[in-house]
């Protein structure tokens, strides 16, 4: 509930974003799902540094904005092939992120909530909102994690403490943020905080 419409795939030149007009989709593309793209009659935009690959476009003012595929097409054009392959996560740092990263699976060690987002909600659930939560790391870097309020975990209560984050990095605007896949990608961290100042 937490990834909506969407699929991040990517290969070990980066990740791309597949926006796809159905939603539920990690029941046919769970993690660790191998997959094939047939992209002829499909189209790719740079959302502000994010790729997105979809099934149509439309111009609004100087802006072109990329479509999803439709619900009764995307099975089409994105072939299912192997399951249950690891997807070892890209290990760096808030300050080492950058649009090159977008739709990685990421993993950053020893960052924890902010005090004023610690013990509170991932999201609005009651009001279907997403919201936003901020992470630092040891040298004070800081990076948004955002919920959708239809996130299944959405009402669970953010933890105190170091963690290691395992968690899509994306781009909204120009706001740099993670989104979690689910609760156990948060985790205790490796080892002591150290800062790399």
């Amino acid at each position: 509930g937490n990834i909506f419409k969407t699929l991040h795939i990517q290969d070990e030149t980066g990740g791309i974003e597949v926006k796809i007009n159905a939603v539920s989709l990690f029941n046919f593309y769970p993690a660790g799902t191998t997959i094939a793209i047939k992209l002829k009659g499909l189209y790719m935009g740079d959302y502000n540094g994010q790729i997105q690959l979809g099934g149509s476009y439309e111009v609004s003012g100087t802006r072109i904005n990329i479509n999803g595929i439709e619900e009764a097409l995307y099975k089409n054009y994105i072939v299912r092939a192997k399951t249950d392959i690891p997807v070892t996560p890209l290990a760096i740092s808030i300050s080492q992120l950058n649009t090159g990263h977008t739709s990685m699976l990421v993993e950053l060690n020893n960052v924890n909530f902010i005090n004023s987002d610690v013990n509170v909600v991932f999201a609005d659930v009651p009001g279907k909102n997403p919201l936003n939560r901020t992470l630092e790391d040891c040298d004070g870097s800081q990076i948004v994690m955002r919920t959708s309020g239809y996130a299944s975990f959405g009402d669970a209560l953010t933890p105190a403490g170091k963690k290691k984050i395992v968690a899509i990095f994306t781009v909204y605007g120009t706001t740099k943020q993670l989104v979690l896949r689910d609760l156990t990608d948060i985790k205790a961290p490796d080892g002591p905080c150290v800062s790399n100042a």
